[in-house]
């Protein structure tokens, strides 16, 4: 009995999947395994946006200059991307 596997890619977090598998041999016969599911990890939704400078309500801001602020992802190091 030989051991096989497949990689997991662009699956959706805190979802349900089903999977079967067909084997076949060299004669093209085949068998078919039984229906398998899994549950892919919850990730956390980011920390909520704080620490922004300009600060909330300053005056006197330059007309041209950066905007930043802090902002964690939760979920152990995912890139985060923003909508300004």
């Amino acid at each position: 009995m030989g051991t096989s596997s497949s990689n997991m890619t662009l699956y959706k977090s805190g979802s349900k999947y089903y999977w079967k598998l067909i084997a076949y041999n060299g004669s093209g016969k085949s068998t078919q395994g039984p229906v398998w599911s899994f549950t892919t990890k919850e990730v956390a939704a980011p920390s909520t946006p704080s620490s922004p400078s300009p600060s909330n309500g300053a005056t006197n801001v330059a007309v041209s200059g950066t905007l930043s602020w802090s902002c964690s992802p939760n979920d152990g190091g995912t890139t985060l991307s923003y909508d300004l």
